[in-house]
């Protein structure tokens, strides 16, 4: 393998391999270093340029491998999806050549089983039909418009479009009708599969589309932009997860959605490969790459929904131990399956076969996972946690439209946020794009992805409970790694030492349990003591209100 230069997404990346004896005696002795390349001018890029370092040296991402041919074609395509993605976020690609997200025609396509089996009770059998053939004929009018550009004037064109490509299926009226007109006979399914195939694209895939869809020739009710804001299908009760993760065909890797909020296109397109384990200070504990996602033929792709999705996920501790312990036991039977897709029960001896069955199981857990949700036993639950109830025959549609696979993705979301995670890495860890982020797509030190799964470890998930971080005093010990709630230390014999606690959460309570040790404190500071209940931790006398604005305030009533 003799290349020094390769191209990604339009990028010029220059590698340069050795052998360093300093390794030579490892399991992979030779190591690559990627430097990309400007678009501009070729020059290889420094520090300074992606990282924002003091530094005029050239980048040179280092990379491991067996040999040059391991290397490539191996760990050289992840390196450069992290290069790349660090080079947008710093500016260094210019917009014209940021990949864009999938367009609505694509997302449409893939939507489509889901889109149907939503509405299937609702429709009868003939409108079904019709429908399915009109939904055929709308693809076309939603090519080259992406969910993030769909604002309410857009909206309203592609409405007006669809009318005027409905005209050439139209034998009479063809030059009469107008924008505000009666849409053409032919075009009226297709308006309606649009409002509706908007709307489950913002509450079930989670797309960010700007518009409020709305039908055409109406508006907004407000009854309608009451749902939009307040969506109470963002945290499942408990019993509704527990049904979940005892239905036979919901065990192990399809409980990833639950633990890591996975889109149900990644988590079908995961690799036994995908799953690692790194050892640290609290023993060995798990986590998940995520590179690519299963295309709606059944193949596995390396191309993840974008940039963003490409990312490092921490399971939980049981869970993780039990998907190796699979993998170990199907290793047994088969031979190397790093390679073969997590969702199948066992190896398949043809490419076809395996797409097959893999297309097989993410069509079986989409269907099962609303099924289960949408029992009645579930289904109240989740109106149980309702706020306050306003429309409850148009709440509870919604909620039963909003009961999917991606409802557990939802949780997660709410759980990560309940959790205190900070917002940047709510984002990374959804997959979800931001900008001016200083987070790389999936390159992280080993140190910190054993972090990232220590902040896992220290909380409760469906699969553990809180752990406490064990560590044994010494020299090289100065602090926890992550926050937690709970800290076991051990102390040798005959030696002292000062122990800090640092406590940012009020009334909170500090307690110390010891065992043959003297504890003696030296100093408490303690946060201002206030009732947190319904105000801000800032200071009465700072603080000034300018407004008070009330969005749902009904007609005539009194408040000021």
């Amino acid at each position: 393998m003799n290349q020094t230069k390769f191209e990604f997404n339009g990028i010029t990346f220059r590698i340069h391999y050795s052998f360093p004896a300093a390794i030579s005696e490892s399991k992979n002795p030779c190591r690559a270093l990627v430097t990309p390349l400007h678009p501009a001018d070729g020059k290889a890029i420094t520090k300074k340029q992606l990282y924002n370092k003091n530094s005029d040296y050239p980048v040179e991402y280092p990379i491991y491998g067996r040999n040059r041919q391991d290397i490539y074609n191996r760990l050289v395509p992840d390196a450069a999806q992290d290069l790349y993605c660090q080079m947008q976020q710093s500016g260094l690609i210019a917009p014209s050549q940021i990949q864009k997200s999938k367009d609505l025609a694509s997302w449409a396509v893939d939507f489509e089983h889901i889109f149907f089996d939503l509405h299937r009770d609702g429709w009868k059998r003939n409108t079904l039909a019709a429908y399915q053939g009109q939904y055929r004929l709308l693809v076309p009018c939603l090519q080259g418009i992406y969910p993030e550009e769909v604002t309410q004037a857009v909206y309203g064109d592609l409405q007006n479009n669809i009318c005027k490509n409905a005209l050439c299926t139209t034998r009479k009226d063809r030059e009469e009708w107008m924008p505000g007109m009666q849409p053409p006979s032919s075009a009226a399914k297709r308006l309606t599969l649009l409002y509706d195939l908007l709307w489950d694209l913002k509450r079930v895939a989670g797309l960010d589309i700007p518009a409020t869809p709305y039908r055409y020739g109406g508006k907004v009710s407000r009854t309608t932009l009451l749902l939009v804001r307040t969506d109470n299908a963002r945290s499942l009760p408990p019993q509704c997860v527990d049904i979940l993760l005892s239905h036979p065909d919901l065990r192990l890797q399809p409980a990833l959605l639950i633990d890591c909020g996975l889109r149900i296109s990644e988590n079908a397109g995961l690799l036994w490969d995908s799953l690692h384990r790194i050892n640290g200070s609290q023993g060995p504990l798990y986590y998940l790459t995520v590179t690519g996602q299963l295309s709606p033929d059944g193949v596995r792709t390396e191309y993840a929904k974008s940039d963003s999705a490409y990312r490092i996920l921490p399971v939980s501790p049981d869970l993780g131990r039990d998907l190796s312990n699979r993998k170990a036991d199907l290793e047994t039977r088969n031979g190397n399956i790093d390679l073969t897709l997590m969702c199948l029960p066992a190896p398949q001896t043809t490419v076809e076969c395996a797409a097959q069955a893999a297309r097989d199981y993410k069509n079986h857990v989409t269907d099962l996972i609303p099924t289960l949700l949408r029992q009645p036993d579930c289904f109240n639950a989740v109106t149980q946690q309702r706020p306050y109830d306003f429309s409850a025959s148009k709440q509870n549609d919604l909620l039963y439209s909003m009961l999917t696979c991606h409802s557990l993705r939802r949780n997660y979301c709410t759980y990560l946020y309940s959790s205190g995670i900070s917002p940047q890495d709510i984002f990374y860890l959804m997959g979800h794009s931001v900008r001016k982020s200083h987070y790389k797509a999936s390159s992280k030190t080993p140190e910190e992805i054993y972090r990232l799964c220590l902040a896992l470890y220290v909380r409760r998930t469906p699969f553990h409970m809180p752990q406490p971080l064990r560590y044994a005093l010494g020299a090289a010990l100065r602090q926890s790694e992550v926050p937690a709630c709970e800290v076991e230390l051990s102390v040798p014999a005959g030696s002292a030492w000062e122990l800090i606690v640092e406590d940012t959460e009020p009334d909170n309570a500090l307690q110390i349990d010891t065992t043959s040790v003297q504890v003696q404190m030296l100093r408490s500071d303690s946060i201002l003591s206030t009732d947190f209940s319904n105000s801000l931790l800032v200071r009465d006398d700072l603080t000034h209100i300018l407004s008070i604005d009330y969005p749902f305030r009904s007609e005539g009533s009194d408040v000021t």
